[in-house]
């Protein structure tokens, strides 16, 4: 198994965004509007050069290949990175998209952190996504990538939408514990993620 940049790849940037925004379309439909702009949006990033430390550059976000296979992709950060990651990454969007169009979509990004908040180690590793391409699932890379991330990090956390029932199922079979829950309402949608953890004696043999 293979973790490379993507710019080291010749995969299209709208594909890839298309997975992240798969990942959980409902907070990323409240954060952007719509799901084509979201994917629109983090296209951009993608594709743009920039020496900002954000959640969508090399540093965080990686393709994953099994053999010449794309099967998926992975963003981390550490706890002692989340607050300037996120912010930045934020700033870059409130700067592509224009400000009048932030200001308009605030109240939709006021819910979505209220619902993605945590509070973790500064050494444990962040999760914010993990995604693998629908026909590569159900083969054991979900697994096999969590316990590559423990050889160099002792814990793990992430959030799972409260109505992502299948994920919520997958990361309790291999040794995740439910950490904390926040819930909200957006125009009449309830909204709500856990937080999930696991620390590294918990991964199975």
């Amino acid at each position: 198994m293979r973790f490379v940049s993507f710019a080291e790849t010749d995969l299209k940037a709208e594909d890839v965004a298309a997975l992240l925004v798969r990942a959980d379309e409902i907070l990323y439909r409240i954060h952007f509007g719509n799901l084509d702009n979201a994917i629109r949006q983090i296209a951009t990033l993608l594709e743009k050069e920039s020496d900002v430390d954000h959640m969508f550059n090399a540093a965080h976000l990686s393709c994953i290949y099994e053999n010449e296979t794309f099967i998926g992709v992975l963003i981390t950060y550490l706890g002692s990175e989340m607050k300037k990651v996120e912010k930045n990454t934020w700033w870059l969007l409130v700067k592509q998209m224009g400000f009048l169009s932030f200001f308009k979509r605030l109240r939709a990004y006021k819910k979505v952190r209220q619902v993605t908040k945590i509070s973790m180690e500064p050494t444990a590793l962040y999760i914010f996504t993990l995604v693998i391409k629908e026909n590569n699932r159900f083969n054991g890379y979900g697994e096999k990538i969590l316990n590559h991330l423990h050889e160099d990090h002792e814990m793990l956390y992430l959030h799972v939408n409260y109505k992502n029932s299948d994920a919520i199922r997958f990361y309790d079979k291999v040794g995740f514990e439910k950490y904390d829950e926040y819930y909200d309402c957006y125009k009449s949608e309830p909204v709500g993620a856990l937080v999930m953890r696991r620390h590294r004696k918990q991964t199975r043999d």
